[in-house]
């Protein structure tokens, strides 16, 4: 279930303070791990590879939460002007990572991109620009 309970309290509040100093500021989201419920590991923390599963339903659930939060942040007047597909994507079991994160290697990230990501942020954000292996390198 989409949610932005998370980000109603601090975040959102946080944004509109921003906006209000510079109403010319643009934003970029980029997420650190999909629900649990559509990581191969079940949890929010730490990731297998691949972090996101593989199967169809799963990753068009996922591009679908993408383009929500979104569509979410767009209702309070916050305009995400960029949009990474994964934070960290190498972080795919290297290390036992204590914080949300989801691996991908180049080529899920290539396949989740063009195949489901793509073509919904092209129906429902089509001026939202992807940006892709946002990582440390």
């Amino acid at each position: 279930d989409f949610s932005m309970a998370h980000d109603e309290k601090y975040i959102i509040p946080m944004i509109k303070r921003a906006q209000n100093s510079n109403p010319e500021m643009e934003f970029l989201a980029t997420p650190w791990s999909p629900p649990a419920w559509l990581k191969s590991n079940g949890k929010m923390r730490n990731s297998k590879s691949p972090g996101l599963n593989q199967d169809s339903k799963s990753q068009k659930a996922y591009a679908l939460y993408l383009s929500e939060y979104l569509s979410a942040m767009a209702a309070e007047n916050i305009t995400i002007s960029r949009l990474t597909v994964q934070n960290e994507p190498h972080v795919k079991g290297q290390f036992a990572a204590t914080y949300p994160c989801c691996g991908f290697t180049a080529e899920q990230e290539r396949d989740f991109l063009r195949d489901y990501l793509g073509p919904k942020m092209r129906a429902d954000h089509p001026d939202v620009e992807i940006y892709i292996h946002d990582d440390q390198k």
